[in-house]
């Protein structure tokens, strides 16, 4: 096959995902194919699967955002590069970047940094400190010390949308990082269905503190317009 075709055949598959996509109704901030679409082709520049783009990746006030999972997961598998959690806990995250086994730098966030922040007003990094910590250690040091790695500046979804973003689960010194797949999601929809149902019957309990919720609980990586759309359904 020529690589003319082989575009076109790509092309034709992007359009196809993003209209079965958008027609799901899992995806809240991607109603429309062409907003799938935008998911997908983000994803694609990063390496990563059509599922892992929908899951990990938002559009929030018109700017593409990556949860602080994608971002470890695309560092780690690029090739001369790493991270090290040095320190995590419920006051600071300090994780240290790495490139050809030479440190690039150490990107520290902390319950100080928060306060001057004006984030300790969500009342998230009282309920999950280490999970909002090490959102913010990652996606900084990735913009200090590697943009090259996402080919440019990187926002989560906490920092676009002053919420929460998903855990990543201390291993000694690293944090292994696991894309979900689709298959996962649909096996257990209707036990998160259920929990989300439980969880929005809390008035306190808004999308940011259920997606929080649900992500420690499924060790998930949902954006708002995932768990958004399973209001919708409740």
């Amino acid at each position: 096959m020529t690589d003319n075709k082989l575009a076109v055949q790509n092309e034709m598959t992007i359009t196809s995902l993003s209209e079965i996509f958008a027609q799901s109704g899992y995806f809240s901030d991607a109603r429309g194919a062409a907003q799938a679409a935008v998911k997908i082709l983000a994803g694609r520049e990063l390496g990563l699967p059509p599922i892992a783009s929908m899951t990990g990746i938002n559009i929030i006030k018109g700017k593409v955002s990556l949860s602080a999972v994608v971002m470890a997961s695309v560092l780690k598998r690029t090739p001369g590069y790493d991270y090290k959690v040095v320190e995590l806990s419920e006051v600071v995250c300090k994780i240290e970047f790495i490139h050809n086994g030479q440190s690039l730098g150490v990107s520290k966030f902390d319950m100080q940094d928060a306060k001057q922040a004006g984030l300790l007003d969500s009342g998230m990094y009282k309920k999950y400190p280490r999970n909002m910590l090490f959102a913010r250690a990652m996606s900084n040091g990735i913009r200090w010390y590697c943009p090259e790695v996402l080919g440019g500046p990187a926002y989560t979804p906490g920092e676009l949308e002053a919420g929460a973003d998903s855990e990543g689960e201390d291993n000694g010194n690293v944090i292994d990082v696991e894309v979900v797949d689709f298959a996962e999601y649909l096996k257990e929809d209707e036990t998160i269905l259920a929990r989300v149902k439980e969880l929005a019957s809390n008035p306190d309990n808004g999308p940011i503190e259920i997606m929080d919720a649900i992500n420690v609980e499924f060790q998930r990586d949902f954006g708002i317009g995932d768990i958004q759309s399973y209001m919708d359904r409740s």
